[in-house]
């Protein structure tokens, strides 16, 4: 896949949403899929209920058939491995203090064996009362998904390989504030 031009892509469609906000950052009810249809069956769209409760409101067609497990409507952190929930609310918490993107690479090991290296930018999106709830991503496999590609299972295995933290106009994460080995280790 052309990951840095669906990127690109991605980025320029979010910061035109943030051009077009009445606040600092988007609102979720400013995010319209017909405007990015050819990037949706890779978006996700996460809603941040509390620190240990994040509701998968959108999960791409095609996100979906690589694990033929359904996320949307579901808690991230309870389908996700057990050992990465404390490493995603890391990361989460420094998303959100400032607040800014993230570009993660990872590699994903799902229940058949089949490993895949995903790469997710990820943006901040508030809710209707301005109070920052949402992150509307784009998640890309580092190769072309085919047929035999698809129904793997959940995710049995997670490895952060790369963390990036992008400044949307607040600033980065001070490294000393990271209180995570996994997230020190991968930061760019």
């Amino acid at each position: 896949m052309a990951t840095a031009a669906n990127f690109d892509l991605f980025t320029k469609y979010w910061k035109s949403l943030q051009a077009e906000a009445d606040g600092p950052l988007p609102a979720r009810s400013q995010f319209d899929p017909s405007k990015m249809a050819v990037l949706l069956p890779y978006v996700y769209l996460l809603e941040h209920k509390s620190r240990e409760e994040m509701i998968v409101r959108l999960m791409g067609t095609a996100l979906d058939e690589i694990s033929a497990v359904p996320a949307t409507g579901l808690n991230y952190f309870d389908i996700c491995p057990p050992e990465d929930v404390a490493l995603y609310i890391e990361i989460n918490k420094h998303l959100h203090a400032l607040p800014c993107a993230s570009l993660v690479e990872r590699d994903i090991t799902f229940e058949n064996g089949k490993t895949y290296a995903l790469s997710s930018l990820g943006y901040p999106m508030t809710d209707a009362t301005g109070d920052l709830a949402f992150s509307i991503g784009l998640m890309l496999p580092s190769r072309q998904v085919q047929a035999d590609d698809m129904d793997n299972g959940g995710v049995a295995r997670s490895i952060l390989r790369k963390l990036t933290f992008i400044d949307i106009g607040f600033g980065v994460p001070d490294r000393q504030a990271i209180n995570h080995h996994a997230v020190e280790a991968a930061l760019d």
